[in-house]
């Protein structure tokens, strides 16, 4: 017996000690892409809903939501001399160079919807669903040229703020959290979105408004560097309820 105690302790104290230490790879610097003049096309499609007025206008109660979006951009990063280098796809970038960042993203969210209006034109909705990120993302300086393709799915958090101005006419904003718990893909995404919304057929209204977008990719326990996307400008929507 107190050989097995003895082997368990050992056991035991190995996994501790492992704990205690994290991966520490070549040092490298962070991807920084940002573009601010993006324009971000989107679909949104919900089932739900009640109280008075059309599906496609703000309305009380429980719903499901499809929401997908695309966006395309890009950005140029400064790496000094003597920086760390970007590790990225097979390519080291060392410094002194011009990085030239190009990314397409999608996002694809499927969310059970809560709205609720305190008895007159303002009113409060909470989502929480499941979502699909994809980043294709390409760092290019010189003859130097590498590319990745970032896919993770994970859950989302969404809470937002409505303002009906008048029938078939709202403003709506939104914020959403994503979050994968991925390390060499997309780990975690964040939306803030203002649009103004106005219905123009039962089932049917168009979007309208300002979109911001941040795509991390921590790469903690990786050679490659981290990646920090950051995105904004228009978007144009279409929404289908029913």
């Amino acid at each position: 017996m107190p050989s097995k105690l003895a082997g368990l302790s050992g056991v035991l104290a190995a996994f501790l000690l492992a704990g205690c230490f994290t991966y520490s790879g070549p040092p490298s610097s962070t991807i920084t892409a940002s573009d601010s003049g993006v324009l971000v096309p989107a679909i949104r499609a919900s089932v739900g809903g009640q109280g008075p007025g059309e599906p496609s206008e703000a309305r009380d109660g429980h719903a499901a939501e499809v929401n997908w979006s695309r966006a395309s951009g890009g950005g140029q990063q400064s790496l000094a001399s003597g920086q760390a280098p970007v590790r990225f796809g097979t390519q080291v970038f060392s410094g002194p160079a011009q990085l030239q960042h190009d990314f397409d993203f999608g996002f694809l969210e499927v969310a059970y919807r809560f709205r609720h209006f305190f008895g007159g034109d303002v009113g409060i909705e909470a989502l929480f669903g499941f979502a699909h990120a994809n980043l294709d993302l390409t760092v290019a300086s010189g003859a130097q040229l590498a590319s990745e393709a970032m896919d993770s799915a994970g859950f989302t958090l969404g809470f937002g703020i409505i303002g009906r101005l008048r029938p078939g006419t709202s403003v709506q904003g939104r914020v959403m959290l994503f979050g994968t718990g991925s390390d060499s893909n997309i780990s975690s995404a964040q939306r803030f979105e203002l649009s103004l919304v106005q219905s123009v057929w039962r089932h049917a209204a168009l979007r309208a408004g300002y979109v911001f977008w941040r795509i991390d990719s921590e790469r903690e326990y990786s050679d490659g560097s981290p990646v920090k996307v950051k995105f904004s400008g228009p978007t144009l929507g279409f929404d289908l309820a029913f």
